[in-house]
């Protein structure tokens, strides 16, 4: 059973996974500084600019990617952690 939450515009809806699950080497200078690596779910309509252009996301649904390690806003449902970020919290994609 999936979660049923449509973002909106320029939104991202992801899961968290967990640090012990991850994979691979990540080279940081201190360890709070190791970014959330979340798993997207959702992805809501294209934002835009000032100037009404259209902003391209970083995202797309089952993509992995990395965000800032104190960035949108989190929440629990039915035991599984979930967050609602932006583009401008990812950092990177896996």
């Amino acid at each position: 059973m999936g979660i049923s939450i449509k973002p909106l515009r320029g939104k991202i809806l992801a899961k968290i996974i967990k640090r012990e699950t991850m994979q691979g080497s990540l080279h940081v200078v201190r360890r709070n500084d190791i970014p959330d690596r979340v798993k997207v779910l959702a992805v809501g309509e294209e934002d835009t600019d000032r100037k009404g252009r259209p902003i391209k996301s970083y995202a797309y649904e089952g993509g992995v990617i990395y965000i800032k390690k104190h960035s949108g806003q989190r929440f629990k449902f039915e035991g599984m952690d979930y967050i609602i970020i932006t583009n401008k919290d990812i950092i990177g994609r896996a």
